[in-house]
């Protein structure tokens, strides 16, 4: 069974072929030439577009005593790391198990009794949360990192003391091809990088047979055309990638598990 990146490229190579004219026409390019010319679309969508990264949230599972751990290719950059307690001090999970809202809760309550209608305000809840930030700051809250793109290792500065905490990586990761391919904006600007790919390549082939003697006269070659073509949608395509077109309103949050 096809995947749905192979499906997802089975279906742009057919469109390709199609506009080149290959139901009526010979085309001098194989299904591979073509396959080879979304790859340059892709890449160049990589090296100059943002529509290739989205904004994620990766949980990521620690171990004790392990500061380097290596992330999935897909992540390209860490921005922050958060961690759902307040640190280290705050009880023998490190206050992860806290409920922020229903501690919001309890300290609206903790102002007077709900029986006599003496409550807490979110005065109260606002001082108190203050408080434990900046106690935070001092028990282990923050977590300061290294991460390299290249190697993929998020070095964390902090040894981690138990098993199995779970903290929350703000991360830039890279979408799945079969998504792109597939998207109302950037699949039609990669399917459109590829046409123009495979006008050039065609215009190189054709190109080496003008001027031969044929049985009525020498052969004409449209290479010049297909050239002048390339040239142009090329030049389209660069102005709407520095438009940011390939974008469109695609944005996506998701939360994948690490661990």
């Amino acid at each position: 069974m096809e995947n749905n990146e192979s499906s997802a490229r089975k279906d742009m190579i057919e469109s390709i072929m199609t506009r080149l004219g290959g139901d009526t026409i010979d085309v001098e390019l194989d299904y591979h030439q073509i396959d080879k010319c979304i790859d340059l679309g892709l890449r160049k969508l990589k090296q100059m577009g943002d529509a290739f990264i989205e904004e994620s949230m990766v949980l990521l599972t620690l171990k004790k005593d392990q500061k380097e751990y290596i992330l999935p290719n897909e992540i390209v950059e860490v921005m922050q790391i958060y961690r759902k307690g307040y640190g280290r001090a705050f009880g023998s999970d490190g206050g992860q198990n806290m409920d922020p809202f229903s501690f919001h809760w309890y300290t609206l309550m903790a102002g007077g009794n709900i029986n006599d209608g003496r409550l807490g305000n979110v005065v109260s809840f606002e001082l108190y949360h203050d408080y434990l930030k900046t106690m935070g700051k001092q028990m282990g809250m923050y977590l300061n990192f290294t991460y390299n793109e290249n190697t993929h290792k998020l070095v964390i500065a902090e040894n981690p003391r138990a098993d199995n905490e779970v903290i929350l990586l703000h991360s830039f990761v890279d979408r799945p091809i079969a998504e792109l391919l597939k998207d109302r904006y950037a699949g039609l600007w990669i399917e459109n990088w590829a046409y123009m790919e495979c006008l050039q390549i065609l215009a190189k082939i054709r190109g080496r047979f003008k001027g031969l003697p044929g049985p009525i006269g020498s052969i004409s070659s449209d290479d010049s055309e297909l050239k002048a073509e390339a040239k142009e949608l090329r030049e389209q395509l660069e102005k709407e990638l520095k438009a940011m077109v390939p974008m469109g309103n695609s944005i996506v949050y998701n939360m994948p598990f690490l661990g």
